[in-house]
């Protein structure tokens, strides 16, 4: 990000792409959806892990309202429109390409608040690494998909673990008791 231009970053992390890239990317995209994190709340209601689906749901909360509160103060364009008057050859014909708010990423806000809760309240920390790598791949399949820059998805993914950080901080001391 300090070494290139936010065009110069977008055209070199996305050097290749393919119609089963594309696909991989489109179904992975979803997991940052925050309808998937709601939906997630639910199954572990369903489970009876009350507790960590209300930690899951503070956490996504408070840092998807935040993350859309900085949205509409910062409109900045998005990829689409920023490479618009380029030969960029990568933007995918069926995606919605939206032109601004692209600062910062919701989806990898929600990815990464929702690993990140997960990872805290995990046993065996072994699933932590699988966690985060997966985390990743939903902010770069943002980028991948063309919706944003590399910064967008890095400030974005930095407020899902701030804000679960907060989150487990404040209540983790209830959710050990009732484990």
């Amino acid at each position: 990000m300090i070494a290139n231009t936010k065009q110069a970053g977008f055209i070199l992390l996305n050097p290749y792409h393919s119609p089963f890239l594309d696909f991989v990317f489109e179904g992975i995209t979803l997991f940052g959806d925050g309808l998937f994190t709601i939906l997630f709340c639910v199954v572990l209601l369903f489970v009876r892990k009350r507790y960590l689906s209300f930690m899951v749901f503070v956490s996504f909360a408070l840092s998807g309202i935040t993350t859309q509160v900085i949205k509409d103060f910062v409109s900045e364009a998005r990829p689409a429109l920023f490479l618009q008057k380029t030969n960029y050859p990568y933007f995918i014909d069926h995606v919605t390409l939206h032109n601004y708010h692209s600062f910062p990423s919701g989806h990898s806000t929600s990815a990464f608040a929702l690993a990140s809760i997960l990872a805290f309240a995990v046993k065996d920390k072994k699933y932590t690494f699988p966690l985060l790598i997966f985390a990743m791949l939903v902010g770069y399949s943002r980028i991948y998909l063309g919706q944003h820059f590399l910064l967008d998805v890095s400030f974005g993914s930095l407020m899902g673990v701030l804000f679960s950080v907060l989150a487990w901080m404040f209540f983790q001391s209830f959710y050990e008791d009732l484990r």
